[in-house]
């Protein structure tokens, strides 16, 4: 079953120490690329990121943008008293020695080091938690991921029907096409009353007749018509190879319709094309 690689989801958590929120984008892309957006503070968790979104994901732009919001008391810092109540008790003591003239101003003794200490914060709780959000995020891509597959691959199906409904009436056309082209070269010969040989006319016509053969072009688009519908049922990422065979549908299509000296199969090797562009347009979107 193929995947698509256009999928959004957000999951928000919220616990003690703040909340996050994980926000996953995919677009189609031709490689696999990862692009996080990360606070700071939570910048050392790209790597095994990278290793879990790798582990579900195998192709297309995926932008990953992580929104992490602390709690008031874990966003501060908290005031060291006792050592407060030593600045205090030795700014009193040198007051004594340098008499009243002496100031100290607040911003003095925050400055000083370890009056203001960071919050202690539970960094292997909140790590925890971002890694497992990233997780539920990546379960909820993949399953949206699925369902667009699924669409796409029905109209896909839809289209490749077509295109074997159109292959086939080539296929009755084409004895009505070799006897038409036959009585088109005895008219022309008898218009000009041209005296040729019965066996190097039959010899002239054979030629003729093979290289307007459109045959060998009608059995390659059965043959990549079903490699499309093998590949639809493979698992993995595969819409490299339906790309490919895209544009080798498209090859014989547009052969078949310049060799074509006959009205019908022309049209109808116009509308291979339109279904075969169609089909092309949704593989861009297939991972």
């Amino acid at each position: 079953m193929i995947h698509s690689m256009t999928a959004f989801t957000r999951h928000g958590l919220q616990q003690d120490w703040g909340v996050i929120t994980w926000e996953l984008r995919t677009v189609n892309h031709r490689y696999f690329e990862l692009d996080f957006r990360l606070p700071e503070s939570l910048r050392e968790l790209e790597m095994p990121l990278r290793e879990r979104a790798s582990h579900y994901l195998h192709r297309g732009k995926v932008e990953c943008h992580l929104k992490y919001k602390p709690t008031e008391a874990n966003a501060g810092f908290s005031i060291n008293q006792d050592l407060i109540q030593q600045l205090a008790k030795a700014g009193q003591e040198v007051r004594s020695l340098w008499g009243d003239n002496m100031t100290t101003s607040v911003t003095s003794v925050l400055s000083w080091p370890g009056v203001l200490q960071s919050v202690e914060l539970d960094k292997e709780a909140l790590h925890q938690s971002v890694l497992t959000l990233f997780d539920t995020a990546l379960r909820e891509i993949g399953m949206i991921r699925q369902r667009e597959g699924l669409a796409l691959q029905q109209r896909i199906e839809e289209r490749l029907k077509q295109v074997l409904v159109e292959v086939d009436h080539i296929k009755q056309r084409l004895p009505v096409v070799f006897t038409h082209q036959r009585h088109k070269i005895q008219a022309r010969i008898e218009e000009f009353k041209l005296a040729i040989d019965p066996q190097r006319l039959e010899e002239e016509v054979l030629q003729l007749m093979q290289k307007m053969d459109i045959s060998e072009e009608v059995e390659r688009l059965e043959i990549h018509v079903d490699e499309v519908y093998q590949s639809l049922k493979t698992k993995g990422a595969v819409g490299r190879r339906l790309d490919f065979l895209m544009q080798e549908l498209h090859r014989e299509a547009n052969t078949l319709g310049s060799k074509s000296a006959d009205a019908e199969v022309t049209h109808a090797a116009i509308r291979l094309k339109v279904l075969i562009e169609q089909m092309r347009e949704q593989v861009q979107n297939v991972e």
